[in-house]
């Protein structure tokens, strides 16, 4: 008996000589996450949102803090209204929190230290406290 699989984003097809079926994604899923579970082939879904989310937000993070750092050499070093316009459009356009960036901005020293900035964007981050 031949049997052919093939996997894609939307379904999955098993060919076999008698019949062909068709799972949707979700059906797939369920049906793959039941195997990986019995085999302990794949982690709990839980721990790889966890881990993601984690990932996720360091390179958000990073994401701002190279925006404020571009904002503050062209706003306050260069003087450069075009480049800012840009920059600021590009905060706007990634929809992140304005206060946080000006936070970020006027409450640090030094915006090279990735330590500081991330103490005063922690901070901001629980207490939605400016300054």
């Amino acid at each position: 008996m031949n049997c052919f699989c093939q996997i894609n984003l939307l379904k999955i097809e098993i060919i076999t000589d008698c019949h062909k079926t068709i799972f949707c994604k979700n059906r797939y899923n369920l049906f793959r996450n039941t195997l990986a579970l019995k085999k302990k082939i794949i982690p709990s879904s839980t721990d790889v949102t966890l881990v993601s989310q984690e990932a996720r937000i360091r390179n958000d993070r990073q994401a701002v803090f190279q925006l404020v750092r571009e904002l503050v050499q062209a706003q306050f070093e260069l003087g450069d209204e075009e480049l800012t316009k840009r920059l600021w459009q590009d905060v706007a356009d990634r929809e992140i929190d304005l206060d946080r960036v000006i936070n970020l901005m006027y409450t640090c020293s030094f915006h090279e230290d990735d330590n500081e900035m991330t103490t005063v964007d922690e901070t901001y981050q629980k207490t939605g406290l400016v300054g």
